[in-house]
């Protein structure tokens, strides 16, 4: 090995401050990554539930303002 390819004391430090600064940012992407996650899934859940709040909306009777037909309700009425 010659005494070229062997790096200085300047290189090593600067390597490692490199490699802290990435580790650093790795557990902050993986943080925003995890809270963005959770984010997610929780829209997710509602986006579930919210196309049969709007449906039971449409299709609430008149009459009876506090009587949402059911889907069951609408097939037996059809039959």
């Amino acid at each position: 090995m010659s005494l070229s390819t062997i790096p200085s004391a300047e290189d090593i430090a600067r390597l490692k401050s490199r490699v802290e600064y990435l580790r650093v940012e790795l557990v902050k992407r993986t943080e925003d990554f995890q809270e963005k996650r959770r984010d997610i899934k929780a829209f997710m859940d509602v986006l579930k539930v919210q196309p049969t709040i709007e449906f039971e909306k449409m299709v609430i009777n008149e009459e009876i303002p506090s009587f949402p037909l059911s889907i069951d309700t609408m097939y037996k009425v059809e039959n």
